[in-house]
């Protein structure tokens, strides 16, 4: 499972390099707002 979501992750880096580091830097926004946000909800 973990090797066919990096080989994956890995043809996305290779086919769309530009559209990864967006994707990556959502994904770190989306996963810093999470965070900020759990200790407010709890």
């Amino acid at each position: 499972m973990a090797g066919r979501a990096g080989r994956m992750w890995h043809s996305l880096l290779a086919a769309h390099p530009a559209r990864t580091v967006v994707m990556g830097f959502a994904a770190v926004i989306l996963l810093g707002t999470v965070l900020l946000m759990l200790p407010v909800a709890v």
